[in-house]
């Protein structure tokens, strides 16, 4: 791996120039305090890697960052490079049980610790515990925040119930409709009429990704033609089929032909999408869909629903 892209694993992403504080997230940090663990899961395009990297920015050398790859599902690999984050020169010849001494012992002089696309690790089974046996012996002065497009497991039931552990999830990340009106007036001022603001929520669900790509649009028109111009984006998906279309060409011909048929569905269960296709392999598709970078929205309790707007273009497509 060259110097560049190695430290580029360890570097706190930039915020983008267009991220607007939402106090309803950015100021929860001060109630997530006690918590050790900070768990965000959620797709491509929900915001949350701008969300932490505005709080790791905020504390400076206070917090340490990586970003997982899949060299990382080698635990010795992931020790190695972990204790390269923390500063601790000359720790990679030891081995992972040691070199996790080393940075727990670092992390205790922090208050932050982020690792970044965990999904990299979902099926690397002795990784994962690595990263398990570092949660149970961090310092509670340094909070673990783990970002990943799909929820893996570190069995942090314990912490849970201490009330020690936070979960976000795409619901979460969206945003409210007051947040939606808010955004349109930063970014569009007086055009933003509060009726034009709702149209762009119920269009978006409060997508986030989603409502960049409005803002720019409505951006380069005039204010009286905001209603006309949301018209054309909501009449048969405009600007959401040829994101969903580029997407689609790039996925594999099984998890392509999983969205089309299952797209007649409200709601998504394994077990139901097991009966309408005839087969037996629904819930790991479902698990591994929120990595497509489609708005795909676990509601809990083992239940998936595909955004309006791309159930409408699968539904189309099919």
């Amino acid at each position: 791996m060259s110097a560049a892209l190695f430290q580029a694993k360890f570097t706190v992403p930039a915020v983008p120039a267009t991220y607007r504080s939402r106090p309803r997230l950015d100021g929860a940090w001060r109630r997530w305090t006690p918590a050790r663990l900070v768990r965000i899961s959620a797709g491509a395009g929900w915001g949350k890697t701008s969300l932490v990297a505005r709080r790791a920015r905020s504390l400076g050398r206070g917090a340490v960052w990586y970003s997982l790859d899949e060299l990382d599902r080698d635990p010795s690999v992931l020790a190695a490079h972990l204790s390269a984050a923390c500063e601790l020169p000359g720790a990679a010849d030891q081995p992972p049980v040691e070199q996790l001494a080393g940075i727990v012992g670092a992390l205790a002089r922090r208050r932050l610790l982020v690792l970044d696309d965990l999904q990299a690790i979902a099926g690397a089974t002795e990784a994962r515990r690595w990263v398990g046996r570092l949660l149970r012996y961090l310092d509670p002065a340094c909070q673990l925040v783990l970002l990943s497009r799909e929820r893996i497991s570190l069995r942090e039931a314990a912490l849970e119930t201490r009330g020690e552990a936070v979960r976000l999830a795409a619901t979460d990340l969206a945003f409210t409709a007051t947040e939606c009106r808010t955004l349109l007036r930063q970014r569009l001022g007086r055009a933003a009429c509060e009726p034009i603001a709702d149209r762009v929520h119920a269009l978006t669900e409060g997508w986030p990704a989603g409502l960049e790509i409005v803002c720019r649009t409505l951006a380069q028109a005039v204010p009286d033609d905001h209603g006309a111009v949301l018209d054309r984006l909501a009449d048969r998906g405009g600007w959401f089929d040829q994101f969903v279309g580029d997407i689609l060409d790039d996925l594999d011909p099984a998890t392509r032909d999983f969205l089309l048929r299952t797209s007649v569905l409200p709601e998504l269960t394994p077990s139901l999408c097991d009966q309408l296709r005839r087969q037996d392999d629904s819930a790991g598709v479902l698990a591994r869909l929120e990595e497509t970078g489609l708005p795909v929205v676990a509601v809990g309790d083992g239940h998936w629903r595909y955004h309006t707007l791309l159930r409408e273009c699968l539904r189309r497509r099919g």
